[in-house]
């Protein structure tokens, strides 16, 4: 009934009572079913445009100033699309816990409530067993460490994506016998490459800062800087800890005209092109850039996102 094995259940009673035993009659005993499971998405067309005068282009000191702008708005364009990744994977997690005692986000905390709405090691852990739990794979093999001085050995990992906010977080945390849980990357870089913003690793997360990484500012409870957090508008900044598992999602730019690329740009320079009854001379012009965004989470289960008050 619940579309799984023993509905989820690990329990060995239940999984007994339900194992498809026959007789030795047999008979029209242990029919099953299947359910079809529907994955829905949307796509969307996004774009923008800027125009811009023929004197700003002759007079400018910069002779390249047209190349730079295609160069900018093609930067913009990706990040953008970045951008609507990161929110979709963000608010698509299946998995979602809270630093401290906090139940939903508005009830993050600093140190003026009971208990501060930090992430702990507990934490971690229990994000790592619910992925556990739901088979989610693993990035990184074991490291085993090398024969030089103060390396290292680390289990396989899974990538845990932060802003620059929850390094202090990372740095002070400890494990549950009050050691430190923070093994930062030098002490196993020697024996394995770091990925790109990699800082370290605790218990089988592999840390990996983005600077482009979003916050909920001013989203939980009521506190100021004193508070040992980091607050926007008298009220605490919401940090995400971000897990993506492997096939979790799918995104999807289309292209827009039926080429191999992934933006369709449209540039008119001054003159005979844009001559028109609003502009007799062609003294304007312009250039824009859109594109097809879809997105579809696949695996829900194996994205997971932890919210959490950032220590100053």
């Amino acid at each position: 009934r619940g579309g799984n094995l023993y509905g989820s259940s690990k329990d060995v009673g239940t999984i007994s009572g339900q194992l498809p035993v026959l007789s030795e009659q047999g008979g029209r005993v242990n029919r099953v079913g299947f359910t079809r499971v529907s994955l829905e998405g949307n796509i969307e067309n996004f774009g923008f445009f800027d125009e811009y005068t023929e004197d700003s282009v002759q007079f400018d000191n910069d002779s390249d100033l047209l190349s730079h702008i295609s160069r900018e708005t093609i930067r913009a364009a990706n990040e953008i699309t970045e951008d609507m990744i990161q929110i979709d994977l963000l608010e698509g997690a299946n998995v979602v816990y809270y630093g401290g005692n906090a139940t939903s986000a508005a009830t993050l905390t600093g140190n003026n409530g009971s208990t501060a709405s930090e992430l702990t090691f507990n934490s971690l852990i229990r994000m790592e067993t619910a992925l556990n739990n739901n088979r989610c794979p693993k990035d990184t093999k074991i490291n085993t460490g090398s024969t030089m001085v103060d390396t290292k050995t680390l289990p396989a990992a899974r990538i845990l994506y932060a802003g620059p906010a929850m390094k202090n977080t990372f740095r002070k945390m400890v494990d549950f016998f009050g050691n430190p849980a923070f093994i930062p990357t030098h002490q196993y870089a020697s024996s394995q490459t770091p990925l790109k913003g990699e800082i370290g690793q605790i218990d089988e997360f592999r840390i990996v800062i983005n600077p482009q990484m979003m916050a909920w500012e001013g989203s939980g409870a009521a506190g100021t800087n004193a508070d040992g957090v980091h607050t926007s508008g008298g009220k605490v900044n919401v940090y995400p800890l971000l897990v993506v598992g492997s096939e979790s999602f799918t995104t999807i730019g289309f292209q827009s005209d039926a080429k191999s690329v992934k933006f369709k740009i449209i540039h008119k320079k001054p003159g005979i092109e844009t001559a028109s009854d609003r502009d007799p001379y062609g003294k304007k012009g312009f250039m824009s850039v859109q594109w097809w965004y879809g997105f579809m989470v696949l695996r829900a289960e194996r994205l997971a996102v932890i919210k959490t008050a950032a220590k100053l």
